[in-house]
């Protein structure tokens, strides 16, 4: 005979037929770990003066430099927690609080991660999720001098006025022109 049941706790059992009677069997039920919670803060590099971000998914583009700071928690207490990546490394978390665990990492490149969790008997989790993490470019700075726009001729004493236009994905913070007269050291105009 076949009997299908539940399992949310414990269970002991024993079959019985005819005079017969087998020893007790034992199930231990466990709820596998999960991670629940999901936070990336995002911090990209000084030089952008872009805000911090917080996303509540695993997946994130950012750019180049930006320092991600992954931060879950676990349905159940934890023995231990990890990011496997798919080139082989495991980059441990660390616990944060009862069930909280985090890691930083700068995002240098693409990558793709597995969550990978323990808990406090050792037995695994069975989320086999692959997460993406891609890395942003960050073009470089185009600069264009305005004025005079083409080659001049000049006179020792002729001033030369001069106008520059920069742009950049994420913003120009100053521009300095650096020039130097003949037989003179350079000098720096903001």
């Amino acid at each position: 005979a076949r009997h299908a049941f539940t399992v949310k706790r414990d269970v002991e059992w024993r079959v019985a037929a005819g005079d017969g009677l087998t020893r007790t069997f034992r199930l231990d039920a466990y709820m596998p770990p999960a991670a629940t919670n999901f936070s990336v803060r995002l911090t990209p590099p000084a030089y952008t003066r872009r805000p911090e971000t917080t996303k509540s998914s695993p997946d994130v583009a950012a750019l180049r430099g930006t320092r991600a700071l992954w931060s879950l928690d676990a349905n159940v207490p934890l023995a231990s927690a990890s990011l496997r990546l798919t080139n082989g490394i495991v980059v441990p978390l660390r616990r944060d609080g009862d069930r909280r665990w985090s890691t930083d990492i700068h995002v240098l490149s693409n990558m793709a991660f597995t969550v990978v969790l323990a808990d406090a008997k050792g037995r695994p989790g069975i989320d086999s999720t692959v997460r993406r993490v891609r890395a942003l470019a960050d073009a470089p700075p185009t600069v264009e001098v305005t004025l005079p726009g083409r080659d001049i001729r000049a006179l020792p004493a002729d001033t030369v006025p001069i106008a520059m236009a920069a742009s950049d994905d994420h913003g120009v913070a100053s521009m300095e022109l650096v020039f130097h007269k003949l037989g003179e050291p350079a000098r720096k105009v903001s």
